[in-house]
């Protein structure tokens, strides 16, 4: 008998902005400081994940540039954070966000619990992020195992 366990895998975003500093949000039921993040749902791919996250929490569309982070948790699974681009809407909070603010860099990691602010100071000195790609299927009917491609995820490079 197999035995089959299922991780969670949360995704979190350093969205910058163009003075270079770092959105975060408080989440009102800890009133702790965090980057945008939220779990990656069950079948949906991580570029879809980290927008959805996003809209959830500050109210904004972003464009998934580079991975720029795993983290991986003994307990709870693994974040994969993310660099991304503010492309439409206005840093609002909403959902379970109370409050989010523009900060420094060096704020922001001031502001995050310890786990968080080592994936921050992670993302913002990685020398060489990765760009995301997503694994597609082709249409039903159009080939078969083996004949799947890989396309970037991305429209817009964040560096």
């Amino acid at each position: 008998m197999t035995e089959r366990t299922l991780q969670q895998c949360w995704v979190a975003a350093v969205i910058r902005a163009e003075d270079g500093n770092i959105l975060l949000a408080r989440w009102a039921d800890t009133q702790a400081w965090d980057l945008p993040s939220g779990p990656l749902r069950v079948g949906e791919d991580v570029c879809s994940g980290v927008r959805r996250v996003v809209a959830d929490t500050v109210t904004m569309g972003v464009s998934v540039g580079w991975i720029a982070g795993i983290h991986s948790h003994v307990r709870d699974g693994m974040t994969l954070v993310f660099l991304a681009r503010h492309v439409t809407g206005r840093a609002v909070a909403c959902g379970d966000v109370q409050l989010c603010r523009w900060v420094a860099p060096d704020v922001a990691v001031r502001m995050l619990w310890p786990r968080r602010a080592e994936q921050l100071r992670g993302a913002l000195r990685a020398e060489h992020p990765q760009p995301v790609v997503v694994h597609g299927l082709p249409p039903s009917g159009r080939g078969g195992i083996g004949k799947t491609r890989w396309a970037p995820a991305v429209d817009v490079a964040v560096g």
